[in-house]
């Protein structure tokens, strides 16, 4: 629910042209995705294919993401540490190949949810594209009529 309260907030602001403040710039910034550019063209649109909803699921589980990878840093580090404290190596080197298994399944995951928005985003800036188009010949069309 935080993810998206902030979400909502940021985007109010880009719809008003207002400011973010510091915690939500820092929030902008921790998120791998390019959080701007989406709420910019959502806010250009106005009615856009990706609902808030979907796209707070999208940067919640970006989160979600980081932090597990960011675990799994933090125990290969100190399971590399525990080789010192005459813990079998074959067992160690055997830990650690999971850890660095679950993090590449990790990061894989992480991969398709970015290939889904960058979709997202084509189809929606190719929609704009379209839209515009239609705008030019309707706007064409109205003044061959005057």
């Amino acid at each position: 629910m935080k993810v998206q309260n902030i979400l909502q907030s940021l985007s109010s602001k880009a719809e008003s042209d207002t400011p973010f403040t510091a915690s939500e710039k820092a929030f902008i910034e921790n998120v791998q995705l390019p959080i701007y550019k989406i709420l910019n063209v959502r806010s250009a649109l106005k009615h856009t294919s990706i609902s808030l909803t979907e796209f707070t699921d999208i940067v919640a589980n970006d989160l979600l993401y980081q932090y597990i990878l960011e675990i799994l840093d933090l125990m290969a580090e100190q399971t590399a540490a525990l080789r010192n404290v005459q813990v079998s190596d074959e067992e160690i080197t055997k830990f650690l190949e999971q850890v660095r298994n679950a993090k590449k399944a990790i990061t894989s995951k992480k991969n398709e949810a970015y290939r889904e928005m960058n979709q997202k985003l084509l189809m929606i800036q190719s929609i704009m594209i379209d839209e515009q188009k239609v705008e030019n010949i309707f706007d064409a069309s109205q003044s061959g009529e005057k």
